[in-house]
């Protein structure tokens, strides 16, 4: 019998200015008793054609993730098969598409949720209809800087899984705003 595995939905908050979504992705695959969900941003730099096109061969690869690893039924070699093809990917772009990269993944198996990403410039979680609580403190790897890192960043695993993980993807332009006073999904674009 398969287990179904519960994975937090991910979401990033819109950046501000006219264009609050250039270059955002947000895709998810499902394996074999796994899952993966990841919610980011590349190509803000560039124009709007080829933010969205960088962004839309991000989600492609992301859904084609569980049929190019060996274990797709493991978090970690899905997170380690996520960070390759995002270097594949920034490979293949301009540097001045893949400098702002910022990006939050969560992998679950039958074993647990692992969370990990760059250039974040807050992460909160969002459990049983409580508000918002603060995912890491502000010193935390995953509040890296933005753009492809050099060595593949490590994961943390979660204690219990949330119901959603929002994350402010930091911006080359401005400074992080925080929580909005409005309601998340939509600030993450999800319109219901």
């Amino acid at each position: 019998m398969t287990r179904l595995v519960r994975t937090p939905q991910v979401y990033a908050l819109g950046d501000p200015g006219a264009l609050p979504f250039l270059g955002h992705f947000r895709a998810q695959v499902s394996g074999p008793r796994s899952q993966v969900r990841v919610a980011g941003r590349w190509g803000m730099a560039g124009d709007a054609v080829e933010a969205c096109a960088a962004a839309a061969r991000m989600e492609h690869r992301v859904r084609s993730l569980v049929a190019s690893v060996e274990r797709p039924d493991d978090r970690v070699v899905l997170l380690v098969g996520l960070w390759a093809a995002i270097a594949e990917e920034a490979a293949a772009l301009a540097a001045s598409l893949t400098a702002d990269l910022a990006v939050v993944c969560v992998a679950a198996d039958a074993r647990g949720v692992s969370v990990t990403g760059v250039g974040l410039a807050g992460c909160w979680f969002e459990s049983d209809r409580q508000p918002p609580q603060l995912l890491v403190p502000f010193g935390h790897p995953l509040m890296s800087p933005l753009g492809v890192p050099r060595q593949r960043p490590g994961a943390m695993t979660l204690n219990a899984t949330p119901d959603a993980i929002y994350a402010e993807l930091r911006n080359p332009l401005t400074i992080p705003r925080g929580l909005p006073d409005t309601d998340l999904r939509e600030a993450c674009g999800v319109r219901s």
